[in-house]
């Protein structure tokens, strides 16, 4: 049971981290 809520929550942090990364190259992208 906590096994599985660390890897739900580790998924989750890593998609928020992708979402971040590609709203940054969207903004870079504009930018420049």
């Amino acid at each position: 049971m906590i096994a599985a809520v660390l890897l739900g929550n580790s998924i989750v942090s890593l998609s928020n981290l992708a979402v971040l990364f590609s709203f940054a190259g969207l903004i870079r992208g504009t930018l420049l």
